[in-house]
C-alpha cells in the first residue's frame, strides 16, 4: 500500500529528527521492544515498531502490544495534557502512558531536520512561520477563553464570581458551625 511506504520512507527522516534531541535515544532505549497499531483518524492503520533502539513506522502488526485508536487530534491532546479523552486503547495501556511521556518529552529541532531537507533559508522561513502560527493560536485561545468566562459571569450570569463564590462558602461553613452549636444545646437541654 501507498500509505505505508511513504511512512517507512519518513522512518530516516524521523531517525534524524530523533537525533537532534539528546535525551531522546535514551528514553527511546528505555521503552523496550514494543508494537502498536494505531487508527488515528484520518489516517489509514499503521504501526509504529519501537526495536533496537529504533522507532519504526510500517504496516500495522497482526497482533500488537497496543492498539490505539481515535482521531489524529484527539491523540495529540492525549500527547500534550495526558487526557484520555476520545481514544480507546487495547491492550497494555502501560505502554501507551510511556509512548505518552516519550512524544511529550520530546524536544526536537524541526527547523534542522528540515532543513537537510529543503535548505537552511527555506527551513528558517518554515520554521519562523510555524513559531508565529503556534503563538497566534496560543494568542487567541486565551483571548477566547476571557471573553467567554467575560460573558459568563458578566452578561448572562450563568458564572459566578470568585468573591461570590467564597462568600457563599463561608455562609455555608458559618450555617454549618450554627447547626453543629445549636445540636449541642439541644442536647443538653434534652439530658
Amino acid at each position: 500500500m501507498l500509505h505505508i511506504a511513504m511512512l517507512e520512507l519518513l522512518t530516516p527522516v524521523i531517525q534524524s529528527a530523533l537525533q537532534t534531541d539528546p535525551q531522546a535515544q535514551e528514553r527511546l532505549d528505555a521503552l523496550g521492544t514494543q508494537t502498536v497499531s494505531m487508527e488515528l483518524l484520518p489516517l489509514p492503520r499503521f504501526g509504529v515498531y519501537i526495536e533496537d533502539g529504533q522507532l519504526k513506522f510500517g504496516s500495522a502488526p497482526e497482533v500488537p502490544s497496543l492498539m490505539i485508536t481515535g482521531h489524529l487530534a484527539a491523540f495529540a491532546r492525549y500527547v500534550m495534557t495526558g487526557r484520555l479523552e476520545e481514544v480507546q486503547l487495547q491492550g497494555d495501556v502501560d505502554i501507551a502512558q510511556d509512548l505518552r511521556n516519550f512524544f511529550y518529552a520530546l524536544d526536537l529541532d524541526l527547523e534542522e531536520t528540515l532543513s537537510q531537507v529543503v535548505g537552511d533559508t527555506p527551513a528558517h522561513i518554515t520554521g519562523r512561520a510555524v513559531t508565529g502560527a503556534v503563538d497566534v493560536a496560543q494568542s487567541v485561545g486565551s483571548a477566547v477563553y476571557l471573553n467567554v468566562q467575560d460573558y459568563l459571569q458578566e452578561e448572562s450570569d450563568l458564572m459566578p464570581h470568585v468573591e461570590e463564590v467564597e462568600a457563599f462558602i463561608r455562609e455555608v461553613d458559618n450555617l454549618r458551625d450554627d447547626i453543629e452549636r445549636l445540636e449541642v444545646r439541644l442536647e443538653r437541654l434534652i439530658n
